[in-house]
């Protein structure tokens, strides 16, 4: 994948990873998954901090950086 974070964590005694996208978290272990809510928190934070990539090739963002 493009620009990834694989992390590492220790649950319940076992070593697990789960890797952070640019706008999603994937590979999560085996029954762990993000809730909806979870997931959207995520990715507001990603935009706020300016690693998301949902607004690359988004013509209105161009748009609007025109009137600038």
């Amino acid at each position: 994948m493009e620009r990834e974070i694989k992390i590492f964590f220790k649950l319940h005694g076992k070593i697990r990873s789960c890797v952070l996208l640019a706008d999603q978290v994937v590979d999560m272990p085996n029954r762990m998954e993000l809730d909806n809510n979870l997931q959207y928190e995520y990715q507001k934070y990603m935009v706020a901090r300016g690693y998301s990539e949902l607004w690359i090739n988004n013509h209105y963002v161009k748009e609007k950086e025109e009137f600038f």
